[in-house]
């Protein structure tokens, strides 16, 4: 995949609300710019990245450190929401819609709700296939939410450098 030339990787998620590709429904009013502008891999535009989409298998005994940890271990990049944003807009017909995608990052660069008398997240986002809607939704989930209760097969994405063909 290559980073289109007109992506803005200042103003990205802000871009992604206010304009929204023609298939996505719904994007949470917390994503934005102030919230998640800074994920650990910024994606510049010309870029080319190898997507590989990891289905997770056993969703009850997996976690969002268990996620990281994995994608270490495959030297992907963490471009957060931004890079499934991207994804989302230059491959949506290869992406299965029967899953929904976990858009990790460290913890350091997710957005926890310190106005909540509750301090919940720090919070991961959930890009997810609505059936009725016919669209994509971008939604919210706790780090440590429990996957094992969750109703659909759940994926995540590696983001590396394009293997060499020569």
């Amino acid at each position: 995949m290559t980073v289109p030339e007109s992506y803005d990787p200042v103003n990205a998620l802000s871009l992604l609300r206010e304009n929204p590709p023609s298939n996505v429904r719904y994007v949470n009013l917390v994503i934005g710019d102030r919230t998640y502008g800074n994920p650990t891999r910024v994606l510049r535009p010309g870029e080319r990245f190898w997507v590989r989409v990891h289905q997770i298998v056993d969703q009850n005994d997996t976690n969002t450190a268990e996620y990281l940890e994995y994608l270490a271990s495959l030297n992907s990049y963490l471009p957060g929401i931004q890079g499934g944003a991207v994804v989302l807009q230059e491959k949506q017909d290869l992406l299965p819609s029967n899953l929904s995608f976990m858009l990790v990052d460290a913890d350091d660069r997710l957005f926890v709700d310190h106005g909540n008398r509750n301090g919940e997240g720090p919070f991961v986002c959930e890009l997810s296939y609505d059936v009725l809607a016919k669209g994509w939704k971008f939604l919210l989930k706790d780090k440590d939410f429990n996957y094992g209760m969750y109703d659909n097969e759940l994926a995540i994405f590696s983001y590396c450098d394009p293997p060499n063909t020569e």
